[in-house]
């Protein structure tokens, strides 16, 4: 099986790289099928993000309208890992 692991990266880890993590899980669940012998792990972390963050009152609602649950959400500082 082929492993690949996408992180998104943004400044802050609450706006722009959950939505990018989001969109592409979601399309990756919706897929049919297409990468059942690939295992993708998807991620977003911010260069100068406050661990533990809620994503932004904005990206949640954006996201909603898009039947996407992001309040689980916690944003992480990018690191050597």
């Amino acid at each position: 099986m082929k492993h690949s692991k996408v992180l998104f990266v943004c400044l802050a880890n609450v706006c722009r790289s959950p939505m990018a993590e989001w969109i592409m899980k979601e399309s990756i669940r919706q897929s049919n099928g297409q990468f059942e012998n690939h295992r993708i792990d998807v991620g977003s972390a911010g260069i100068a993000a406050l661990n533990g963050s809620d994503a932004s009152d904005q990206a949640l609602m954006v996201m909603r309208e898009r039947k996407v649950d992001g309040s689980r959400h916690r944003a992480r500082l990018i690191d050597q890992e």
